[in-house]
């Protein structure tokens, strides 16, 4: 018979409530959250009953894919379902549970619901017509609980109630005994209510029960009945002990139950005060309490002349025989109406929120109480009294006789927050981009400790769509509300590790993170540790060592123990490499932790190489920005390639004054000298070769347990690792990671991070066409990028410990998760249509509609991506409704061309639709009547002319582009077809062509894009090629998708062109594609980049700015991935 937790609550309440906290603001305001009938339920006019009632506001929009159904079983389902299922969801989410993790518990459902006046008016209606397949399950009560443990997988009892005021209480008291009995281990119990159809209110007002205006003035003078209400709540219930065990925030303390009937009355609807009496007296001894322990009453309070007077009388009889303070009550329902069903839970949660604020709320109706009523030594607050209540009652009695009484105590103390960490990371993820932004910009708000509120998001669901953040929270979820950072990951990522190597070392690689990160502090002591035993010498002081760090008998077993601990910190995070490259004594490390050699041979082998190389002559080594053909053919042969890290970065070794010779022969190309001393990769190590070999060959060796990569030729390892020779080999030859770059592209790596000390090899990665790269200790504050980088790791789908293995604290309050509805609602049959053809257009059609078949959608203001989006549902909305459509573009909106392109994919893909363009200038009404009549797809409107738009061939230039001296910026210039314009660009007489990978350059950032363009003093082009494809279907372009695609193309070439107007360039230059034009089907947010490209050259140049779109059609390079079927296809057109 113990205690049981309140563990999590979900509601959606009227008057704004959707959970715990904003009710506590509402109860202490004292609001009324009573409005009028709205015009889509019932003209109270017409059918004569009150004119308000706590009603939710558009009860008909529902999530439906949230919950994995389709629109026709939406259409179908009970709104009083539809609430249930998503405050189930966000119950569990409140108490730190997962909800798509509770699948096979022992978690029971117990639900109160008493009305149906969806399914009856469409299931039980006299036209079977109107029955669909879902319109069984939809409607039928029964199935409501169980639709709950189906979706979220639940293996408990799954129980309706319906007694009907009475319901919900009556569903928690039986889930706490269940609970008691062991039959189940958690529960979620409440109710709902809807109040569709006037008829229940009709009889209601019959027998009396309803007030006039329909508000409850509970104990009030004037209290003449109460107002209907609906909503729904559910509470997440554990066993006491369960709960502390488990650490769960507790919000109170179910601590005794009881249940009666009122017996023969004087009527079936008539209370009885002494049952009453008997179901609260059983309560307290249920709780093992007395009458005086109680400090206030949440009441049934429905403001009836006839219930208030018994209800009081009898509490009277319970709570003041010998009580020496007063009896504080409450009602909930004066605030919002009476859920009926649903009623019982309201009242659970007012009490919970009595407990967390120590004081009652204030009554919004009291201003003369009912003379009836013997108020004596009891309290009923008008403003919020602060009465420090530990325990209160909460009563339900049901119109069926049925009553329930619950005792409620405050929560045990909670245990201190915990110690926020260094930069605590905030992870959100949701079904689509939209619910993620959505998110962001509801927890924009939110107070609490940081750990805490860390802690609470990462025991929420974790979704497709991902974004993370990192402590202060506030500006980073700004920027993802705005769509910044927002990651579909719907699978695990392939992840590469990659470890850089001499020359990337730096004073004070490893501190910074160390004295933050308790995870990387202890492998970093294990592997200098190791290093230093080898070297015998302490070796933690080697890293702040500046005179140390520039001998490579200190520097590289440094660079292998930071790099080794940064992987295994990676690890220990929970991440699992598909596949390790190292750059140079990188390749060592990726080695050591790929399993070839234990962590103590690993550092003797490297100790080893360090005090060989040390012996060897000083050399130098220059990394060139160039292709290695043109080093080579000019660098002079004292010098040998060292390095060939991408298309044009190539490094050099040779002696320090070959070194300089070389820089001389090299004058014009950018050149820039390694931090080293010896002439690594070269003939100046053969020397030592053998030694090497030697060292080697005295240490053990295991197949590696992940693939490694050689980055000497870009293949597996695999049972090489374990010949010695290829560790002699790999002291000497040149590194080619070039080639091992394009490995990891090839085998589809989708996330790569960095273990060392900067950020080198991600960079390389990324211009070599690979996938967005992560830094592990980069930058002037290690425990910042280290975070931030986990955060990375874990939106792009990593599954990593963003906790980085810090101890759980408390809990903090979180709002409930986003569900962005649809609407889904059946009219009900007596409903007369209102319109024959529901109209798409945000203005009224002018002059003579286009067709009883025809729908017209002007496009209005925002952003590219956003329109698009708009205009993939007025697609499916015409497709739904098996109408036309039509678009109204505004001439001169640049944004607007991205529906033009979208629409030219609308017409290949679902040709039945039509999907023409019309651009207007807004001129003329009639004429725009005319053109939407015309059966052209692409129409323009200027004053009174309508013309139609077509596409001619046309001359190029006669006389080749020539630019001046000076730097051209490319951007997505990493790939083939960036190789193609850099030669081009350098022909033209370009003296430098800068390619900021990805990494280096976020094209979605304006203010970064104008700071890249400002710190090119001697800019005369831009030349912007970002971009990606992103094929699917039109229709299953979601926010995500739309975003990937033309973020960096479309918000790219903006910044670009505000960053550079007024700058007179004489080139800016848009790589472009014939897709706006053509409507290639799979292309529609390409498509709609295109057109947008298009449209701002048109823009630039009409401002007296230089400005070139290219649309291309397929490259001869850079096409490696296409569908044979495209090919073909685009060969046959031309």
């Amino acid at each position: 018979m113990g205690p049981v937790a309140v563990v999590g609550v979900g509601l959606r309440l009227p008057g704004g409530v959707a959970d715990s906290g904003s009710l506590r603001t509402l109860l202490r305001e004292g609001r009324d959250a009573i409005v009028p009938v709205p015009a889509d339920r019932w003209d109270p006019v017409t059918w004569g009953t009150p004119p308000a009632g706590g009603f939710l506001p558009e009860l008909a929009r529902f999530d439906a894919a949230a919950f994995g159904m389709t629109d026709r079983e939406a259409d179908e389902l009970d709104p009083a379902q539809r609430l249930l299922l998503e405050v189930a969801w966000e119950g569990l989410e409140h108490a730190g549970l997962a909800p798509d993790r509770q699948a096979g518990s022992r978690t029971g459902v117990y639900v109160g619901l008493s009305l149906s006046d969806y399914g009856r008016r469409h299931f039980l209606g006299p036209d079977a017509a109107r029955i669909g397949a879902y319109a069984g399950t939809g409607s039928l009560l029964s199935v409501a609980a169980g639709r709950i443990a189906y979706i979220l997988g639940l293996a408990g009892p799954a129980l309706v109630v319906d007694t009907a005021c009475s319901s919900s209480l009556v569903s928690i008291a039986l889930a706490v005994r269940a609970l008691r009995a062991g039959e189940i281990d958690r529960a979620l119990a409440g109710g709902a209510n809807v109040v569709l159809s006037p008829q229940p209110s009709v009889w209601f007002q019959r027998i009396g029960a309803l007030s006039a205006d329909g508000r409850c003035r509970t104990f009030d003078a004037s209290a003449d009945g109460y107002g209907r209400a609906e909503g729904a709540g559910l509470v997440v219930l554990e066993r006491l002990e369960d709960a502390l065990a488990s650490g769960r925030r507790i919000l109170g303390v179910i601590e005794g139950v009881a249940t009666n009937h009122d017996g023969r009355t004087h009527g079936l609807t008539a209370p009885s005060g002494l049952r009453q009496q008997e179901v609260i007296r059983a309560a307290l001894a249920d709780a093992g309490r007395e009458p005086d322990d109680i400090d206030a009453i949440e009441t049934h309070g429905t403001g009836t002349p006839l219930g208030d007077p018994i209800e009081v009388d009898a509490l009277r009889s319970v709570f003041l025989g010998s009580r020496s303070r007063p009896l504080w009550l409450s009602a909930v329902k004066a605030h919002l109406g009476h859920l009926e069903s649903a009623a019982g839970v309201a009242g659970v949660a007012a009490a919970l929120a009595t407990l967390a604020d120590g004081r009652v709320g204030a009554h919004p109706h009291l201003s003369t109480p009912n003379p009836r009523l013997e108020l004596d030594g009891l309290r009923i607050p008008t403003t919020p009294d602060d009465v420090g209540a530990r325990r209160v009652g909460v009563s339900a009695f049901g119109l069926s006789g049925t009553n329930a009484h619950l005792i409620l105590a405050a929560p045990p103390p909670a245990p201190p927050p915990a110690e926020p960490g260094h930069h605590e990371i905030l992870v959100l993820s949701g079904r689509s981009a939209e619910h993620v932004r959505a998110q962001a910009l509801r927890w924009s708000a939110v107070q609490g400790p940081p750990a805490g509120i860390a802690d609470a998001a990462r025991r929420r669901s974790t979704l497709p769509f991902r974004a993370a953040v990192v402590h202060p929270y506030e500006p980073e979820l700004e920027a993802v509300s705005q769509g910044r950072g927002v990651v579909r990951s719907a699978r695990r990522p392939v992840t590469a590790l990659l470890f850089s190597g001499q020359g990337s070392h730096r004073v004070g690689m490893g501190v910074g993170a160390s004295e933050a990160e308790p995870l990387f502090r202890e492998a970093l002591d294990e592997a200098l540790d190791a290093v230093g035993h080898a070297a015998g010498q302490p070796a933690r002081a080697w890293l702040d060592d500046e005179e140390a760090l520039t001998s490579p008998e200190l520097a590289q077993p440094a660079l292998f123990a930071v790099g080794w601990a940064a992987a295994t910190f990676w690890e220990r995070l929970g991440l699992v490499p598909d596949v390790v490259v190292g750059h140079s004594i990188g390749e060592l490390t990726a080695a050591t932790w790929a399993g070839v050699w234990s962590l103590r041979d690993a550092a003797r082998l490297v100790v080893a190489r360090g005090r060989l190389v040390a012996s060897c002559p000083p050399g130098a080594m220059l990394a060139v920005a160039a292709s290695e053909a043109e080093v080579v053919a000019r660098a002079g042969a004292d010098v040998e390639v060292a390095a060939v890290n991408g298309p044009d970065e190539v490094v050099l070794s040779g002696t320090p004054d070959a070194i300089d010779e070389a820089e001389r022969r090299l004058e014009g190309l950018r050149c820039r000298r390694l931090r080293v001393g010896r002439a690594f990769h070269s003939r100046h190590l053969e020397p030592v070769l053998d030694a090497f070999e030697a060292e080697v060959r005295a240490v053990e060796a295991r197949p590696p347990r992940v693939p490694l990569i050689s980055a000497i030729d870009g293949t597996s390892l695999g049972d090489r690792a374990l010949d010695p020779r290829t560790w002699r080999d790999h002291l000497r030859r040149p590194v080619r990671f070039a080639d091992a770059a394009a490995r990891l592209v090839t085998d589809g790596v989708t996330l790569a991070i960095e273990a060392g000390a900067r950020f080198v090899l991600g960079p390389l990665l990324e211009r070599a066409g690979g996938p967005v790269a992560l830094p592990t200790l980069a930058g002037p504050d290690e425990a910042l990028t280290l975070a931030r980088s986990v955060a990375g790791a874990w939106a792009a789908g990593a599954e990593v410990d963003t906790a980085r293995g810090r101890s759980p604290g408390g809990l903090a309050e979180l709002p409930p998760s986003v569900f962005l509805g649809e609407r889904h609602w059946l009219p009900a049959p007596e409903e007369r249509p209102r319109v024959v053809l529901r109209a798409a257009a945000r203005r009224p059609a002018p002059a003579t509609p286009p067709g009883p078949e025809q729908r017209l959608h002007e496009v209005g203001e925002g952003d590219p991506e956003h329109l698009v989006l708009d205009a993939i549902e007025a697609v499916r909305g015409a497709l739904r409704d098996e109408v036309g459509l039509r678009f109204v573009l505004r001439l001169g909106t640049v944004a607007h061309a991205a529906v033009d392109g979208l629409a030219a994919v609308a017409r290949r893909e679902h040709p039945g639709l039509g999907a023409g363009v019309v651009w207007w200038d807004g001129v003329d009404d009639d004429a725009l009547a005319a053109a939407v009549r015309r059966p052209e797809p692409s129409v323009v409107v200027t004053g009174d002319r309508v013309e139609i738009e077509v596409i001619e061939p046309c001359e190029p230039p006669s006389t080749p582009l020539t630019l001046p001296p000076g730097t051209v910026l490319l951007t997505g210039g990493g790939g083939a077809v960036g190789r193609q314009l850099r030669r081009w660009l350098v022909d033209r007489g370009a003296t430098r062509v800068l390619a900021p990978g990805s990494a280096e350059l976020d094209l979605r950032d304006e203010d970064a894009v104008r700071a890249w363009v400002d710190r090119i003093g001697d800019l005369v082009g831009v030349v912007h090629a970002a971009g990606t494809v992103g094929d699917a279907p039109l229709l299953e372009h979601d926010a995500a998708r739309v975003a990937d695609v033309m973020g960096a193309r479309v918000r790219g070439a903006r910044a670009l062109d505000r960053a550079t107007r007024g700058r007179g360039l004489p080139l800016f230059v848009l790589i472009s594609s014939a897709s706006g034009r053509l409507g290639t089907p799979g292309q529609a947010a390409y498509a709609a980049s295109a057109r947008v490209l298009e449209a701002l050259a048109e823009d630039r140049r009409a401002h007296g700015e230089a400005a070139t779109c290219v649309s291309f059609g397929p490259w001869t390079v850079g096409m490696g991935d296409a569908d044979p079927r495209r090919v073909a296809s685009w060969a046959r057109r031309g």
